[in-house]
């Protein structure tokens, strides 16, 4: 589950040929570079001809070299060729299984971050599907990661995954955890007795989640658990703690909010909990974007677009959000969105 990287390491072909490529052939995950081929002409001041190359890698176990369009002008080898890189995607079922069946190890720690593959699809957001493949091949969540200490069981639970936690429940996985990670998995699975009789009896555990707020609250929110949004609020984090850690990998940068990322990924019922709590709905992310901005932006130029929806739109105008506020986009193309917006005073 590695994520695409590039790295100044290049492997070092020199005592056997000129060859030489900018990605690093032996490192774990996966990068994209060229290989260069020495050519010096009159005509380009290059001195060598690019060949693309991508690594992909995770752990040891046999290679397979896949090679396209060396045969000339074929085309459709090298489109097949890069759609099988694309595919070969953790967030895509199929290249997961694929890899998996051919001796990618599910409990493999990257070189990169430290995370092994369970830690890496949690971090990603990835579905249930996935999540369930790596454990049917051996997955073992109670391992911890080198990045971070945290076993793949308490990461589901600060990630909010309430749907991966029933998952082990449902395999005879003994939820595992200590310390404040057991109030979070009550919150993270809607377990209403437990989150108030832990928050009676240990209120160290509490002030423990308050002071990591900002980052749960934002991760169950790109997580789409709104129930655990609301204990969370419930238990006293601020709706407007900043996202410290970030995110990337999602454009989420560090001081963003919780509904800039409930905005950002399209879950409006996230969005209404966050409201009804009075966050604010003007307040730019460090980018410069509105939550509005973010919730026209996932429906209209994101990878998630496929299941966009006015609601979140619908939802922060209705709360007072300004049609005019920082990278708000009219007209967007999106038909229900622009009526909204333009109802809404946007001309």
């Amino acid at each position: 589950m590695n994520e695409m990287v590039t790295t100044p390491a290049r492997t070092d072909f020199s005592a056997v040929s000129r060859l030489y490529a900018d990605i690093d052939l032996e490192a774990e995950g996966k990068a994209c570079g060229f290989l260069r081929v020495p050519h010096s002409v009159d005509r380009s001041a290059y001195g060598w001809i690019p060949i693309p190359i991508v690594r992909l890698r995770n752990g040891g176990g046999p290679r397979v070299v896949l090679i396209a369009g060396n045969h000339g002008d074929e085309w459709e080898g090298q489109l097949g060729l890069g759609e099988l890189i694309r595919k070969l995607d953790w967030h895509d079922l199929d290249g997961a299984k694929y890899l998996l069946d051919r001796g990618a190890d599910a409990n493999g720690e990257g070189r990169t971050r430290g995370w092994r593959p369970f830690h890496h699809a949690l971090a990603r957001s990835n579905r249930l599907g996935i999540i369930d493949l790596l454990l049917d091949r051996g997955a073992d969540p109670s391992l911890p990661s080198d990045a971070d200490g945290l076993t793949g069981i308490a990461l589901a639970a600060r990630e909010g995954r309430g749907d991966v936690l029933e998952s082990f429940i449902k395999r005879g996985q003994w939820i595992d955890v200590s310390g404040v990670d057991r109030l979070i998995v009550a919150c993270a699975m809607d377990q209403v007795s437990a989150v108030r009789t832990i928050a009676q009896r240990e209120p160290a555990l509490v002030q423990a989640v308050v002071a990591m707020g900002g980052d749960l609250l934002a991760k169950f929110a790109g997580n789409d658990n709104a129930q655990g949004v609301r204990y969370l609020l419930e238990l006293g984090v601020s709706v407007s703690a900043p996202f410290a850690e970030g995110d990337g990998y999602f454009d989420e940068p560090a001081g963003s909010l919780a509904i800039h990322v409930a905005a950002w990924r399209g879950h409006p019922d996230v969005v209404e909990v966050l409201l009804e709590h009075g966050s604010p709905v003007d307040r730019p992310d460090p980018k410069g974007r509105t939550p509005l901005a973010l919730a026209i932006r996932a429906c209209v130029d994101s990878h998630w677009a496929w299941r966009r929806t006015p609601e979140s739109v619908d939802l922060l105008l209705k709360a007072g959000a300004s049609v005019r506020g920082s990278g708000v986009q009219f007209p967007c193309g999106y038909a229900e969105v622009d009526a909204l917006l333009q109802r809404h005073g946007a001309a």
